[in-house]
């Protein structure tokens, strides 16, 4: 029985053996064993991409002029335009009967005012001007008649006003600021020029004695300080 088994199996070996021989060489031919066909791989990129509108630039710069205009402008604290009324209340002449002919109804004394504004300026070169309607305060009273080489229908009076304002030249300019302009009694105007500033102002205003007695009655003037720009 083993035997048997044996010779089976070497001849089951030897057909398979026989078999593979033909399978290798049946007419030179070979034979693939029955399945799918092989895949075809492949590989492929393709691109569709347009370029630059122009030219790249790796940094970019863009400027803005900001603009506004400011009006040209001058301050002067201490009311409207309307002349305001500065009252000397009497202006006290010398009324003692036991006194020299040549003192009699002379003024007694010198007289000021002091006007002071906390604000005053312009932002741009300017133009101060001080003016008197005339040389000084004045009796308009004309009815009266009088000696007039014993007295006198008016008092002279000096003006000077005080700031700090820089030259109209000079750009910058942080020193050397104090500025007076003045009209002396005997003159009814004065003007000059300054470059933008802001302060306070002071007008002295000086009333002397004059030389000659004073003829009864009101007696008045008016001051203009007038800020302009040019």
């Amino acid at each position: 029985m083993k035997k048997l088994l044996s010779a089976a199996a070497v001849a089951l070996l030897a057909t398979v053996g026989v078999a593979h021989a033909q399978g290798n060489s049946d007419f030179g031919h070979s034979h693939n064993p029955p399945g799918p066909p092989a895949p075809a791989y492949s590989y492929d990129v393709s691109t569709d991409a347009e370029g630059n509108t122009e030219t790249a630039s790796p940094s970019v710069t863009r400027k803005w002029l900001i603009t506004g205009a400011v009006n040209k402008d001058c301050s002067f604290y201490g009311g409207s335009s309307t002349p305001a009324t500065v009252n000397l209340g009497t202006i006290g002449v010398n009324t003692q009967a036991n006194t020299a002919v040549n003192d009699a109804f002379d003024m007694v004394d010198d007289a000021n005012v002091t006007i002071t504004t906390s604000t005053a300026g312009c932002n741009f070169n300017n133009r101060v001007t001080i003016t008197k309607s005339a040389a000084g305060l004045v009796n308009n009273n004309s009815s009266v008649g009088y000696d007039s080489t014993q007295f006198t229908k008016s008092i002279p009076y000096s003006v000077t006003a005080s700031f700090n304002a820089p030259t109209s030249t000079t750009a910058g300019q942080s020193t050397n600021l104090a500025r007076t302009l003045t009209v002396g009694t005997s003159v009814a105007s004065n003007t000059s020029n300054y470059g933008a500033w802001r302060s306070a102002m002071t007008i002295d205003v000086d009333i002397p004695t004059p030389s000659l007695a004073l003829v009864a009655g009101t007696y008045e003037d008016t001051l203009t300080v007038e800020l302009t720009a040019l």
